[in-house]
């Protein structure tokens, strides 16, 4: 049987959006209120890089968070802190903390079973990360 991809964007998002309480992993910032939630569930490995929609595969950001993870400014490591890219501190840049987050640790999902994947990671980090601005 199949079930469409709109269903399961949402059941990804849902997921996500609720384990992380609303609230992005990196910077912690929260806005919720009924339908409105600023967080976004971001895929680790993308959708358009065949990604899939495991909850291991993905992680809430803030949308500046999820930018910046989707150009590889950041990572996250195997013990789930963030390693901020060196290249990105290069910019011209005012108001934007995650490049003070070097090393510090992101907020877990309620759900251990729902943490970040360490393949999923590794993938973020080969792929992206190490490819920034190339």
């Amino acid at each position: 049987y199949q079930v469409s991809s709109q269903k399961r964007d949402k059941v990804f998002k849902d997921v996500i959006i609720e384990q992380y309480h609303h609230k992005c992993a990196v910077t912690g910032v929260k806005y919720h209120l009924e339908n409105l939630t600023e967080a976004q569930a971001a895929h680790i490995i993308s959708k358009s890089l065949k990604g899939s929609d495991d909850p291991r595969n993905g992680i809430a950001l803030s949308r500046t968070a999820h930018w910046a993870f989707d150009a590889g400014m950041f990572t996250i490591s195997d013990q789930y802190e963030i390693i901020v890219n060196p290249k990105a501190k290069l910019a011209s840049s005012n108001k934007f903390p995650i490049l003070d987050m070097d090393g510090k640790p992101i907020a877990l999902p309620e759900d251990e079973a729902y943490s970040p994947h360490p393949e999923a990671l590794e993938w973020h980090k080969k792929e992206v990360f190490d490819k920034f601005m190339i």
